[in-house]
């Protein structure tokens, strides 16, 4: 599964699931690859957040994305 994150002016980007990092990265855009197998099946949300300087007061949530993980 690929999760792809833009914005403006971030010095970094995390996507989350389930309550784990799924992955990080510096910048403003990211592509971020994930085994389905590491999400289990069915309905999963999944968000991101980013930064743009220190603290709470420099982040943004994305609104979350819920997708759903089928058996092969």
């Amino acid at each position: 599964m690929r999760v792809s994150v833009a914005g403006e002016n971030l010095d970094g980007v995390a996507v989350y699931a389930m309550g784990r990092v799924l992955g990080r990265t510096n910048g403003n855009d990211t592509t971020i690859e994930v085994p389905a197998e590491l999400l289990g099946r069915g309905r999963v949300p999944i968000y991101a957040t980013g930064r743009a300087g220190n603290g709470a007061i420099n982040s943004v949530n994305a609104e979350p994305v819920t997708i759903e993980v089928l058996e092969k």
